[in-house]
């Protein structure tokens, strides 16, 4: 429905601000006018749980969209950006060596990869899945993780209908983007691990 009346607003107004689902960029549709997609990571209305973003549409942008979260906007490089691709991972296999938990705890930050220890695992679990073909240790992917976590201040993750105690949105890692971390691997720098875990940001989309 939304999508319905975003298509009025366009065919009636030339500038429109809209706020919708988070859901929307990850579609096709409209995005030959979209100017701006700002990506709201805490819960904006107390009636619905729904992740919600804005998107800012023009009459002909001309370039890429300029992305952000929470009004910082954010530049990434293609060390950044995941894609559809495929790597020695295996999901659900019936002889597991490790298992990942996708989704973000309640009290924070939480995909990550352990080792499986024998336990039983419904196929249809969103939450913890079973895993084979790791094609690097389950501590450098973890770091891998973490470390593309704070430099895109999680905006390729699908935020997940409940808050973390910050008040952001706990987050979904798909099955694609492990296969594309899992691939780069070998390529990506990892720092060292340090105390500050705030992410960087340059300037503000409303600047």
């Amino acid at each position: 429905m939304y999508l319905d009346c975003i298509d009025l607003c366009l065919q009636h107004c030339d500038y429109v601000a809209a706020i919708v689902p988070s859901t929307f960029f990850n579609q096709p549709l409209f995005k030959e006018r979209l100017f701006a997609w700002d990506k709201i990571d805490y819960k904006m209305f107390d009636d619905t749980d729904t992740p919600v973003g804005v998107a800012y549409f023009v009459p002909c942008p001309g370039q890429e969209p300029l992305l952000g979260v929470n009004g910082n906007l954010l530049t990434f490089d293609g060390m950044d950006i995941p894609f559809k691709t495929k790597s020695t991972l295996v999901f659900n296999p019936p002889d597991p060596t490790h298992t990942l938990v996708a989704i973000d705890s309640i009290s924070g930050p939480n995909i990550h990869i352990k080792e499986y220890l024998g336990e039983e695992i419904k196929s249809t679990n969103r939450h913890i899945v079973p895993i084979k073909g790791l094609s690097c240790s389950a501590d450098k992917l973890n770091l891998i993780i973490n470390e593309w976590r704070r430099n895109t201040c999680d905006f390729w993750l699908t935020s997940f209908m409940s808050c973390q105690a910050n008040g952001s949105y706990r987050k979904r890692i798909t099955f694609n983007t492990l296969h594309w971390l899992a691939n780069i691997s070998d390529l990506y720098s990892v720092p060292e691990p340090s105390c500050d875990t705030t992410p960087s940001v340059n300037k503000t989309i409303n600047n």
